[in-house]
């Protein structure tokens, strides 16, 4: 019985910390380009959103259960804006990347800075969706509710920046 306890002791005090992200607040909100918000009304498929931005930040979206929102996770497949819009709205992150020919090590990064992401202090979940998507004139879009930001080649640090600033600040925020 003794043993035990020592042997609990020992691995409550070794066991990794789980890693939490608590929201920025004020001037640590700003990272990334704040984008002009639409309304976020639900549509019925087939019909599709009309959106002042691409991509879009905020807009008309999808709300099937099961399909939107997309669940967290990385995703080896396109999405249209419709179905990933409803993750932003539930104030999640969500990872484009354009990769027409491939970009196998890249995707293989973001894999690994999704599964290694702290989760958010409010839900205890990473709410982070990455797609394939069609991003005019660059390889990687960081996106939440009314907020982007671009990049030419995947970046850790600055995905990470771009999540605790915006995780939780959409509209309905929630897991």
């Amino acid at each position: 019985m003794v043993l035990a306890v020592i042997g609990f002791v020992v691995y409550s005090t070794m066991a990794p910390k789980e890693r939490l992200i608590t929201t920025s607040t004020g001037s640590a909100e700003d990272v990334g380009k704040e984008v002009a918000v639409q309304s976020g009304t639900h549509i019925k498929p087939p019909e599709r959103g009309q959106y002042s931005s691409d991509p879009p930040t905020s807009g008309q979206h999808y709300s099937i259960p099961g399909q939107a929102p997309i669940s967290w996770g990385y995703h080896g497949s396109q999405a249209s804006a419709e179905y990933w819009l409803h993750n932003l709205e539930h104030g999640g992150i969500v990872i484009l990347y354009n990769c027409p020919t491939g970009c196998s090590e890249d995707e293989t990064a973001i894999g690994y800075f999704i599964s290694n992401a702290p989760k958010d202090a409010q839900f205890r979940e990473v709410k982070i969706v990455a797609v394939g998507y069609s991003i005019p004139g660059h390889k990687f879009a960081l996106l939440a509710w009314g907020w982007r930001q671009f990049m030419e080649s995947w970046d850790a640090d600055a995905a990470e920046r771009f999540y605790e600033a915006h995780i939780n600040h959409g509209p309905e925020p929630m897991p």
